[in-house]
């Protein structure tokens, strides 16, 4: 499907068409599960960029986009990236130290972020900057807010244009940014398919956050280029993921070491404060010990 993508719009359009009503993104809060259609994600994130437009943003903006992993994330960088703006992921976990020096650095015009606490570090941030303090855009509000008309022409983003300035963590120095075009993506994607071939019925459970170029790429934009469902959890206790994992029928996920260390630790932990799990968990291990696994 990528051999016409040349733009964030193409993108978009070519997903609603090919996969249109199927699930593309499901969130859980509460205990309460939602979904996106891949038709619902192409519609509401044009209505936001028709708005974002609207309210002066212009092509080449550097803008911050600070939110959870959640299915919305996804409608704040498309509705970004057609109004032709640069979007800043930041890590909302760095001090206010280390995000009013990126803010600096890109001459950040606006901050867009969502009604959670993500909205108090927003306003904490644009305090330091004059006159930004009136360019925080709530994402939740504008998805309820009424549909600009949709003659307006969106800027777009192109395959050779800026879309993503990527910062790292800055803990041995301070925060680097990394510029990434739309085509640097687009290529990304087709390598991963190489790597592993087209599945339009993968499921999968994202638990890094967005804001990491590893999670944005191979655990949105590849399962979203191939017609699968990515599920957001609001809770990462193991044995919860497990759940998820089980009810949904997800069978896959990416991750890292260190998440994968957390979370042996974290069933280790519930293991040790149960005395039939141990002596399940024992047996299991000495029966496994037993099987001739093959090589």
């Amino acid at each position: 499907m990528f051999k016409n993508v040349s733009s964030i719009s193409d993108f978009l359009k070519a997903l609603s068409q090919a996969y249109g009503v199927r699930p593309a993104l499901h969130g859980r809060v509460r205990d309460q599960w939602s979904t996106l259609t891949y038709n619902d994600l192409q519609k509401q994130s044009e209505k936001c960029a028709r708005i974002f437009q609207h309210r002066g943003l212009r092509p080449e903006d550097n803008v911050i986009l600070m939110a959870k992993s959640k299915p919305s994330y996804a409608i704040g960088f498309f509705a970004l990236a057609l109004n032709g703006v640069v979007t800043i992921p930041l890590d909302i976990r760095l001090s206010l130290k280390d995000q009013s020096y990126i803010m600096s650095i890109v001459e950040a015009k606006a901050i867009v972020c969502f009604r959670d606490e993500t909205l108090k570090i927003a306003q904490a941030l644009a305090a330091e900057f004059p006159g930004l303090s009136e360019k925080i855009f709530v994402l939740d509000d504008l998805l309820e807010e009424e549909a600009l008309p949709t003659e307006m022409e969106l800027p777009d983003l192109k395959k050779n244009q800026l879309a993503v300035i990527a910062f790292t963590s800055g803990t041995v120095s301070r925060p680097k940014g990394v510029m990434l075009s739309w085509g640097h993506f687009v290529f990304q994607i087709e390598a991963i398919e190489k790597v592993f071939p087209a599945n339009e019925g993968m499921r999968v459970l994202s638990v890094l956050p967005l804001h990491h170029m590893f999670e944005f790429t191979t655990g949105m934009l590849a399962p979203l280029s191939r017609g699968g469902e990515i599920f957001y959890a609001d809770s990462f206790i193991p044995h919860q993921i497990l759940s998820f994992l089980s009810e949904k029928k997800i069978a896959d996920m990416m991750v890292v070491p260190l998440f994968l260390k957390s979370l042996k630790k974290g069933i280790e932990s519930e293991i040790n404060r149960s005395k039939l799990k141990q002596i399940w968990f024992a047996s299991a291990n000495f029966l496994s010990s037993l099987i001739p696994w093959r090589s």
